[in-house]
């Protein structure tokens, strides 16, 4: 079993009593199983998982056992697409959505447990048919995504607490999605520029090119091609994204790069979105291709080649061009499906003269799918966007705090924290803005994004980044070799680990060799803060039976124990200036007995004992304010 944080949902069928004693047994039957297939199509559309039945009634779970950093949106989405799927049947729900951590288990068939769960199902008993009440977590993780109605303070059964709630009226597009903060664009000179000279060189050559930005969530590549697509002129720009979720979402990006040149609306009945397609496309034969494609005609793209669809966006791109020069901009490219990278790749190679760049944003994890991704190619170019330096991360940090004053402890506590990311401090300022008290805290969108990422690591680096997190920020392989003995070889994982920038080195010389320093946010998420591990297993993994004696001991006993370690931070009182190197505590023979042969001091387990009853409760006990 495993700690998470995840979105809850219960949806329950308004008036079934009256459905049941109105009508045949059968009919009945048959409108509540289809009530539960649409509802089911629905979660499982959007990424969530059924977690059980009763009575009427749908349990549903989004982050179990895969978490996704907009688990909450999709809830949001799910909810919406319920609502309208079951009034179609002429009947209705009401849903009640709370987010928080969770206990489940770490396979398909899950079991999840915790208060997000007891607020969910309560949250539905409130509402009103047709209405969706959000929990306050819930609500905060989707802040900027959606249209909500404050519903006050309300008293919620079994809780000693009231919580405030939140009635659900829409969910915003991208498009509509306010800006959380106001924040300027600091630094990416040099990568501005060569953007800049990229394109100039596609406009001077007439030869498609590939222009690739690599960077993890956060780090500014959105807003980079903002910036050059605004210093652009005389070129059309088109963007499109790819959706990691949801049905017929193979061309998504090239379908809304479509639509808005031929100027096709949602609202656009069926024969007029046709006829504006032909006309910007010049050819009925590649009108009714991309028609297809990108969902303006009802069809099944299995009924036309990828090769054919292929050429029809050639056909369109290459007469776009061929007007003024053209940028197609595919963001999150790392979510997309291999027709639509091989449709790009395609575009790039065999449009001729024609001034077309093709700009793709992606985290790193696109190389792990596809590692040739635009090699092998003379016009192709690929990036990687850096965290900021410390000077500009600052200068950010002003623009953004100009009508506030902070501290110099919570200013420097924030630029440690956030480690040059601009996502991390727009949404940190943006806390603080909205009555947060202290910079250390790390905000819930920012623990849903790291958490994310962490759960798509592979099992062993997962085990390890975890096991790493329960000795602190600064740990040794020798250390974490006592706490992972499951794993024969750490080099390789942590060399992973190393490349996905989850850790960094601690040290080059022969005192320091071995010695990993955790990123502050991956600490956080992984357990440090974040408290994915069980007590149990936290338990088990600081008291793991020593494997090696020497340095190796010295090393996890210092780690845990010393002041930055799990031990110091829950019990300060046991650890002292004097003392962060012994070993007493995480010393253990092979039956987990305190180990007497290298035990330096005086006898630990009467001082941790005093220890623990003073100390104050760890994070993980506190409730939820």
């Amino acid at each position: 079993m495993e700690r998470k944080l995840a979105t809850v949902l219960f949806v329950d069928l308004v008036g079934s009593t009256e459905l049941v004693s109105s009508r045949d047994p059968e009919v009945v039957r048959r409108r509540v199983t289809s009530f539960f297939e649409h509802v089911s199509t629905c979660i499982t559309r959007h990424g969530g998982i059924v977690e059980k039945f009763a009575g009427d009634a749908v349990m549903a779970a989004f982050g179990v056992p895969q978490a996704h950093e907009d688990d909450a949106e999709r809830s949001v989405r799910a909810a919406e697409a319920i609502m309208d799927s079951v009034h179609g049947l002429g009947l209705e729900a009401r849903i009640g959505i709370e987010s928080g951590e969770v206990v489940a288990d770490e396979s398909e068939s899950t079991f999840a447990t915790g208060e997000a769960v007891n607020v969910a199902a309560r949250l539905q008993q409130l509402a009103q048919p047709g209405e969706t009440l959000l929990g306050p977590f819930a609500y905060r993780l989707t802040l900027s995504r959606v249209v909500t109605e404050d519903c006050g303070i309300l008293d919620l059964k079994g809780f000693g607490d009231p919580l405030p709630v939140f009635r659900l009226l829409g969910v915003l597009d991208s498009a509509d999605r306010p800006a959380s903060v106001s924040a300027p664009f600091v630094g990416r000179e040099f990568e501005l520029e060569l953007l800049h000279t990229t394109f100039a060189r596609t406009v001077r050559d007439r030869r498609a090119h590939l222009f690739t930005i690599y960077g993890e969530p956060g780090v500014g590549k959105s807003r980079l091609v903002r910036e050059f697509a605004a210093g652009v002129e005389g070129a059309t720009v088109l963007a499109g994204r790819s959706l990691p979720y949801g049905e017929g979402i193979t061309y998504w990006p090239i379908a809304e790069m479509v639509k808005v040149a031929a100027g096709i609306t949602d609202d656009d009945p069926v024969q007029e979105a046709v006829a504006k397609l032909q006309a910007a496309c010049g050819d009925d034969a590649v009108a009714d291709l991309l028609a297809l494609a990108v969902g303006v005609l009802e069809g099944i793209e299995a009924e036309r080649s990828q090769q054919e669809i292929a050429w029809a966006a050639r056909e369109w791109a290459a007469e776009l061009a061929s007007a003024q020069p053209l940028i197609l901009v595919f963001e999150d490219v790392h979510w997309a499906e291999d027709s639509l990278l091989e449709l790009v790749e395609h575009l790039a190679e065999r449009v001729k003269d024609a001034p077309l760049l093709i700009v793709c944003l992606a985290r790193p994890e696109l190389l792990d799918l596809r590692p040739g991704w635009g090699g092998g190619r003379v016009r192709a170019t690929a990036i990687e966007l850096e965290p900021l330096p410390p000077l500009e991360s600052e200068a950010l940090v002003d623009a953004l705090l100009a009508e506030r004053e902070l501290s110099a402890t919570d200013r420097r506590s924030l630029l440690e924290k956030t480690e040059g990311n601009p996502l991390f401090v727009e949404e940190t300022i943006r806390m603080l803005l909205e009555g947060g008290t202290s910079a250390k805290r790390i905000p819930d969108t920012l623990q849903a994004m790291i958490a994310a990422r962490i759960d798509r690591l592979p099992r062993a680096e997962k085990t390890l980044l975890q096991r790493a997190s329960v000795i602190g920020r600064i740990f040794w392989e020798g250390a974490l070799s006592r706490l992972a003995p499951e794993l024969e070889e750490l080099e390789p994982v942590l060399d992973d680990l190393l490349q996905r920038d989850f850790l960094r080195p601690g040290g080059v010389d022969g005192r320091q060799r071995g010695r990993r320093v955790l990123r502050r946010a991956s600490l956080r998420a992984a357990g440090g803060h974040g408290r994915p591990l069980l007590r149990g297993r936290r338990r088990r993994a600081r008291l793991r039976p020593g494997r090696r004696a020497g340095r190796d001991r010295d090393q996890a006993a210092g780690a845990a124990s010393g002041p930055g370690g799990l031990i110091g931070r829950i019990c300060p009182a046991l650890v002292s200036q004097d003392d962060t190197r012994t070993g007493q505590v995480m010393a253990r023979d092979p039956r987990g007995r305190p180990d007497r042969a290298h035990a330096s001091g005086p006898r630990p387990r009467s001082r941790l004992r005093r220890a623990s009853r003073a100390a104050p409760r760890p994070c993980w006990e506190s409730r939820r304010r």
